[in-house]
């Protein structure tokens, strides 16, 4: 019997099999990351599959497999590995805020070390150096920040709405009344409201 299915994924994406192949309706006697053993049946093509897990790195260690039409039961080696990368991590620093301008707004993130950040089209990124970066995007546009592992090619995302960056409604000043006074008299206050 032998195993097969090794391979690199990104932690969370799809699950890959670890696939057993020998004598058809065999059973196969194995363990993951050397602990208990237990067992699996090939069909009859000989063949029969295993879920590895998504989230963390696992090995697959063939034991032994016994051959169910002759009782007889043969030690066998070999293994399989799917290796689980982290993706990288990403935060916010400073939430989004609108510019002077009013018309763009810049928000800072951190990431986890050696990580590369970008965005969509139009949005201004800058490296500030230690996993910390500045993106400019113009108001009403929402963007999505992406870290990228530049060893591994993991990714991970993060969504930022677009502050409200428009001018306040004032209301027009109030006039507390005109005033009236005599010739040579003393000017009285103006006043307004707002």
């Amino acid at each position: 019997a032998s195993v097969s299915g090794t391979t690199t994924i990104c932690e969370g994406a799809s699950a890959e099999d670890f696939t057993f192949t020998g004598t058809p309706d065999a059973v196969v006697t194995y363990n993951i990351d050397g602990g208990a053993t237990t067992t699996i049946t090939l069909d009859n093509s000989g063949e029969a599959t295993l879920t590895a897990s998504n989230t963390t790195t696992s090995t697959v260690n063939l034991v032994s497999v016994a051959n169910t039409s002759t009782n007889c039961t043969a030690t066998v080696s070999g293994s399989a590995t799917v290796t689980v990368n982290p993706l990288p991590t990403i935060s916010i620093v400073t939430a989004a805020t609108c510019d002077a301008s009013l018309t763009t707004y810049t928000v800072t993130v951190a990431v986890s070390p050696g990580a590369v950040v970008t965005s969509g089209p139009g949005v201004v990124v800058t490296d500030n150096g230690s996993d910390n970066w500045t993106l400019q995007a113009s108001v009403g546009t929402d963007i999505t920040i992406t870290a990228t592992d530049p060893g591994t090619g993991c990714q991970e995302t993060l969504a930022v709405n677009s502050p409200d960056c428009l001018c306040p409604t004032i209301a027009a000043p109030t006039s507390d009344g005109n005033q009236e006074y005599c010739a040579g008299g003393t000017i009285p206050a103006i006043s307004a409201s707002v």
